[in-house]
């Protein structure tokens, strides 16, 4: 059973994204929502399966409506609907679905970048963005799958220059629930082989989560881990 958004078999880290978005637990029911016809049938047309995709629209009205009747696992929608906006339509989709994982397109680089970020979806992706070398679609599907936040190059370089910081950038935006389970283990004080006993993971699966969380965060050593652990624990608190 294939999930894929896009058909291009030579695309690397393929089967990676089925392996991931099948073992994520996210129920296989896709709502999409563009604001052109255009669009929606283009996105549509990228299924290897269409029977996963319950709703397809171009209004706010429709796919909210879609999403609360078929429990929807994924939300794919544009910033500009016919009717209506997907700003709107993520916030609200989002309350009737708690779990629901959504991300979005962005028309073009004048579209509220900010807005779309407070939202917290898996991904934000410019449609300029779409075929370029980093493959970001695929990207943004390996998060969605992985309970990660993808970013676009569009979107970065955005933010880059101007300035803003207001990229999530949290550390359960970077890490997957795994991967935050044992760094928690590991703020504890416990030593790798401890931590095996207590996640039920041997300890050569523990020494190489540890070593990719440094690897996320940008540290080199354990006590770096901690410090930063606990500086954004403090940021949280404080704010």
């Amino acid at each position: 059973m294939e999930l894929l958004f896009l058909r291009d078999e030579t695309e690397p880290r393929r089967r990676e994204v089925a392996h991931w978005f099948l073992s994520s637990g996210i129920r296989p029911k896709f709502c999409l929502a563009f604001g052109s016809k255009l669009a929606l049938v283009g996105a549509m047309s990228q299924f290897k399966r269409p029977k996963v995709i319950v709703s397809a629209s171009t209004t706010e009205a429709e796919a909210l409506e879609a999403v609360e009747k078929h429990q929807a696992g994924v939300l794919i929608c544009s910033d500009q609907l016919e009717s209506g906006d997907g700003f709107s339509l993520i916030k609200r989709s989002k309350a009737l679905v708690p779990d629901l994982r959504t991300f979005m397109f962005l028309s073009s680089i004048d579209s509220d970048l900010q807005q779309a970020l407070s939202l917290k979806p898996h991904g934000i992706i410019h449609e300029q963005d779409i075929g370029s070398d980093d493959f970001p679609i695929r990207r943004a599907f390996l998060s969605l799958a992985t309970d990660r936040f993808y970013l676009g190059p569009t979107a970065k370089k955005l933010l880059k220059s101007s300035g803003e910081t207001k990229i999530p950038l949290r550390m359960e935006d970077l890490l997957t629930k795994r991967e935050q389970s044992v760094l928690d283990q590991v703020i504890s004080g416990k030593g790798d082989r401890q931590i095996s006993e207590e996640l039920g993971l041997s300890y050569e699966t523990v020494r190489s989560y540890v070593k990719e969380v440094r690897r996320k965060l940008g540290v080199k050593t354990k006590v770096e881990l901690v410090a930063m652990a606990m500086k954004q624990l403090a940021g949280r608190l404080d704010s």
